[in-house]
Formats: C-alpha cells, sequence, structure tokens
C-alpha cells in the first residue's frame, strides 16, 4: 500500500493546483491563492498577482521576493501586508514615497534606483537591510543617507548628488 501512496504522490506531485476526485468524491482541494491585500496602484497591483500566481502563493508571508521593475508603478499603498519580503525590486519606475516600506522590517535587499523618491528617512528602522540603491533618484534629500552611511553590513548606493567623490 505505501508503494501505490507513494507511487501516487511521485506521478500526480507537480499536479497540486489541480482538484482530484474519485467516484464523484472529491479528494484533494488545492489551497486558493492569496487574495487578502488590496493595493490601488494598478502597476503594482498587476506585479504582485503575477508574482503570486507564478509562485503559487498561498499566504501574505510566503512572499519573499517582488520584482517590479519597469512596472509603471507609482505607490507603494498596500504593499505592507508582505511582511515577510527579504528582496523588492523597485527599480525604474516613478516612486515618491516609501511609507508603506516602514514596517517590512525583514527585507535585506532594496531597489528603489531611478525613482523619484525625495526622503528615504522613514526607512531608518530596517536595519536588516544589506543593500539600498538610491541611485537615479534626483530629488532625494542627502542628508537623509547619513543614518545608512554608518551601518557597516550595509552597501549603500546613493544617488551622484549625495556621493562624495
Amino acid at each position: 500500500m505505501r508503494i501505490i501512496a507513494g507511487l501516487f504522490l511521485v506521478v500526480f506531485g507537480g499536479c497540486a493546483d489541480y482538484q482530484f476526485t474519485v467516484n464523484d468524491r472529491v479528494v484533494y482541494t488545492p489551497a486558493p491563492l492569496f487574495s487578502g491585500y488590496d493595493i490601488a496602484d494598478e502597476a503594482l497591483n498587476e506585479c504582485v498577482m503575477v508574482h503570486i500566481q507564478e509562485a503559487g502563493i498561498t499566504a501574505a508571508e510566503q512572499l519573499e521576493a517582488l520584482n517590479c521593475s519597469h512596472a509603471g508603478v507609482s505607490s507603494l499603498a498596500g504593499l505592507q501586508v508582505f511582511q515577510r519580503l527579504t528582496r523588492l525590486k523597485l527599480s525604474s519606475n516613478s516612486i515618491e514615497e516609501v511609507n508603506a516600506l516602514v514596517d517590512m522590517t525583514a527585507l535585506l535587499e532594496l531597489y528603489l534606483d531611478d525613482n523619484a523618491v525625495q526622503t528615504v528617512a522613514e526607512l531608518r528602522d530596517l536595519v536588516e537591510l544589506r543593500l539600498l540603491d538610491l541611485d537615479g533618484n534626483p530629488a532625494l534629500r542627502c542628508a537623509d543617507l547619513d543614518t545608512f552611511r554608518s551601518r557597516p553590513a550595509l552597501e549603500l548606493v546613493a544617488p551622484q548628488h549625495c556621493r562624495g567623490d
């Protein structure tokens, strides 16, 4: 019997997205994809939805990496539901405000290059950050970077106007 059960798992393991019935009885129903978020920015919403579908995400904490570069994102409101994100790539969008990221304490890598970010002071409590890319944000207040420059474990990529070279 164990051999049959093992064979069943091997053969049908790749079919986790399908409901199975035997003699008109449902014997397996896959968990529904996660939908407990409200993101008003259409481009960000679409990007998140695609990542959830591709990875089969059924709970917010399962989404650990998100790449929404070159997506036309202008607002991050609603993204904060994904508290377990460790890598967030938002390069080449039109993002001005980063307040939605304040409580994302699991972030290790944050790419905000080539956006319209003006201040990152509110991100000072993201102490786990190992990489913060802010290059290409011409209106960024350079004084906000002092907090990040004092962290030896953090690779900070500052915009040209904030570099001391």
